[in-house]
């Protein structure tokens, strides 16, 4: 299984094109996720739906709260998948339902200090 990497979601409001259902309430949610790489929307018909997607997994602490900015760890659900090369710190993800972009991932960037 893949480790978890530390980072900051932010779903959207439900009357900005949010989930229907408002955002999760359990420890753990699975989507798919594509990576935000700057002018896709014009190089890219129909993205971010129709862009390479990665299976990720979410797992909270607290649940997240709509329209904030809420800690959270990633994973890839399957080890070495398809796009799983997109997470990486610093990276920075659009979460999907379908075709439509529901929330905002960044990947923390961990900084390790020698002692």
């Amino acid at each position: 299984m893949t480790n978890s990497m530390p980072a900051r979601v932010c779903f959207k409001l439900r009357e900005e094109g949010g989930k229907l259902s408002g955002p999760p309430t359990g420890a753990t949610y699975a989507a798919t996720a594509v990576p935000v790489l700057g002018g896709d929307a014009e190089v890219m018909p129909g993205w971010p739906g129709t862009a390479p997607q990665v299976s990720i997994v979410l797992e909270f602490d607290t649940p997240p709260t709509e329209g904030d900015w809420s800690s959270t760890r990633v994973r890839a659900l399957v080890d070495g998948a398809p796009g799983s090369e997109a997470l990486e710190p610093g990276s920075e993800l659009l979460v999907m339902e379908g075709p439509r972009d529901v929330a905002r991932l960044v990947l923390d960037v961990e900084t390790h200090e020698d002692t």
